[in-house]
C-alpha cells in the first residue's frame, strides 16, 4: 500500500470516530517506518479528543487537496512521547514539506502543544477476526 513505502512522506485522510460512531475526517502528512505510520497535529484538536476516547482509525491516502486517491485501512492510534516522540518528528522532516511543517509547528506548537502520533495498522484477517470490519467512515 502506498501509505506503508518506508521513508516516503505521504498525505493521508484521517478519519476519527465521535462517541455516536460517526466519522470525522482530516487531512495529515505521514511518513512510514519500521512498520508503522507516523503524523502529528496540535495537541488540542477535536481529533485528538476523539482518538483518547477511541484509538480506532481510517487512513485513506489522498492528494494535496484532502481528495481520496485510493482505499481506506484501519488502524490504531497510540499518542507517543519522550524519545519516540523525538525520532518520528525526526522522520516526519523528509524532504522539504516535511522541513516547512516542521519549523510550523515548532513555531506554533511548541513542546507539549505538539501531539504525535503512532498507528499500527490492522490487517484484514485481524480485523475480521475482531469483527471490526465495519467502521463507519463518512
Amino acid at each position: 500500500m502506498l501509505l506503508t513505502t518506508p521513508g516516503k512522506s505521504h498525505q493521508a485522510l484521517l478519519t476519527t470516530f465521535r462517541r455516536n460512531g460517526e466519522g470525522v475526517s482530516t487531512q495529515v502528512g505521514t511518513i512510514s517506518a519500521n512498520g508503522k505510520i507516523y503524523f502529528m497535529t496540535a495537541a488540542d484538536t477535536w481529533k485528538v479528543k476523539r482518538m483518547v476516547n477511541n484509538p480506532r482509525i481510517l487512513l485513506t491516502p489522498c492528494t494535496g487537496r484532502g481528495k481520496a486517491s485510493g482505499p481506506a485501512i484501519a488502524g490504531t492510534a497510540r499518542r507517543i512521547y519522550s524519545d519516540e516522540m523525538q525520532r518520528a518528528r525526526d522522520l516526519l522532516r523528509t524532504g522539504i514539506l516535511g522541513h516547512f511543517w516542521g519549523f510550523i509547528f515548532d513555531r506554533r506548537n511548541p513542546g507539549d502543544k505538539t501531539a504525535v502520533y503512532e498507528i499500527e495498522l490492522i490487517s484484514e484477517r485481524e480485523e475480521s477476526e475482531t469483527g471490526n470490519a465495519t467502521l463507519k467512515a463518512n
